[in-house]
């Protein structure tokens, strides 16, 4: 797994089971090597353009990596992501689609988010399943989790077993990761850097009512940052007051006129009476100890160092 999941510390581990499982990447077309039994995908994205250059290539290698799905095994699709849900439809071999929405082979009911964790009905093939408890938050993780017991059923897999390991699934490091937590003040990090994640992740949050939402957010890399610098824009609107900082440059060299300030411009253009700062990021702590509010939630958010920023903040905070 590209991450470290909580429950083990780890981010791979050797168990005695028939089943290997691993995440597939599409960052730099490497999830074309893989020859899977089962495949799940969970949606597409202008990601990655860097290496794509456009989308129409990334469609055109999300279709070869359902083609290379072994004829006797299965696809399984988000069929809220339409372009994803289209794409399978030219798909020769089988597939079940997941999704949030009736229509899906799999889908929920009577969704109950409490806090960062939530609850609903399972429906396969319009049948009651069972509820399912899940020990995450936001309805993206409903959705990846919805993939999960297609496949249990499919691998006829006991539906106490799944609901388990649904259960006790604490997530991935760095994704709502809560770093601190008191009545005053809580301190969430996540991973998320591109657009679609960040919204996802402020969604979620959301849910945690009557919270003013701070947002601090280190974009990452600086074609990505060229080539969504739209969509960055839009992704900020849960966000109460969101701080942006300099570029993590990932190994990239700059690119005249990308920084960080420019996404806090296009924000600013889209939401005027939002307080929407650029701080380098040696300021950022200071600032928010300066604004911060009784109730108040922090979360910092992107795939450079500013966890080392939030674990600094959480730190001053304590003391």
């Amino acid at each position: 797994i590209g991450g470290i999941l909580r429950n083990i510390g780890t981010n791979a581990s050797l168990g005695e089971g028939d089943f290997f499982v691993a995440e597939a990447d599409e960052s730099d077309g490497s999830f074309l090597f893989y020859r899977p039994k089962y495949s799940i995908i969970t949606n597409m994205d202008h990601g990655h353009l860097d290496y794509y250059k456009n989308f129409q290539n990334v469609i055109a290698s999300f279709k070869k990596f359902a083609a290379r799905t072994q004829k006797d095994g299965c696809v399984f699709g988000c069929y809220d992501d339409l372009i994803l849900a289209n794409i399978l439809k030219e798909y020769k071999g089988r597939y079940l689609l997941f999704g949030l929405k009736k229509g899906a082979d799999i889908y929920p009911k009577n969704i109950a988010i409490k806090g960062l964790s939530s609850e609903f009905d399972g429906y396969f093939k319009n049948k009651f399943i069972d509820r399912f408890h899940l020990a995450l938050g936001g309805t993206h993780n409903i959705s990846n989790a919805l993939s999960v017991i297609a496949l249990g059923l499919e691998l006829k897999i006991e539906l106490k077993v799944i609901k388990k390991a649904l259960a006790s699934y604490k997530g991935a490091g760095r994704r709502l990761e809560i770093k601190f937590h008191n009545q005053d003040c809580l301190v969430i990090d996540d991973y998320a850097h591109h657009p679609t994640e960040i919204r996802a992740t402020l969604s979620a949050v959301k849910n945690l009512k009557s919270r003013r939402i701070i947002a601090v957010f280190q974009p990452h890399r600086y074609t990505r940052t060229k080539l969504l610098l739209d969509e960055f824009s839009r992704s900020f609107d849960l966000a109460d007051y969101v701080i942006i900082t300099d570029i993590y440059p990932a190994g990239e060299l700059p690119i005249e006129g990308i920084n960080g300030r420019r996404i806090q411009e296009k924000i600013k253009e889209r939401a005027l009476n939002k307080n929407i700062l650029f701080l380098p990021k040696g300021k950022i702590i200071e600032h928010i100890l300066e604004i911060k509010k009784p109730g108040d939630l922090i979360i910092t958010l992107g795939a450079g160092d500013i966890v080392k920023a939030c674990d600094e903040l959480v730190g001053r905070i304590k003391r």
